[in-house]
C-alpha cells in the first residue's frame, strides 16, 4: 500500500457512491485492493433478535418527513 493506491481506492469508492446515487462515474478507476470487496460480503442477522439491515436500501422503510433537516429540533 502506498499513497497513490489509497488515493485510487478513495476515487473508486467515490465512483461507486456516484453510481448508487444515480449519477455517472467521475474518476473511472479500477479497485486497487481486491481484498476490500470481501470485507462487506458476510452479513448474518438473527431475524428474531434484531432488525435486519443487510437487505434494506436507504429510504425504503422511512417517510420523507423523517429526512427533513430543521434547526429547531427539541433535545
Amino acid at each position: 500500500m502506498n499513497c497513490s493506491l489509497i488515493k485510487q481506492y478513495i476515487e473508486f469508492v467515490a465512483d461507486r457512491l456516484m453510481l448508487e446515487l444515480g449519477f455517472s462515474k467521475i474518476f473511472k478507476v479500477e479497485n486497487p485492493f481486491d481484498f476490500m470487496e470481501n470485507i462487506s460480503l458476510e452479513g448474518k442477522t438473527n431475524f428474531f433478535e434484531k432488525r435486519v439491515g443487510e437487505y434494506q436500501r436507504m429510504g425504503v422503510m422511512s417517510n420523507s418527513a423523517e429526512n427533513s433537516f430543521t434547526l429547531d429540533a427539541d433535545f
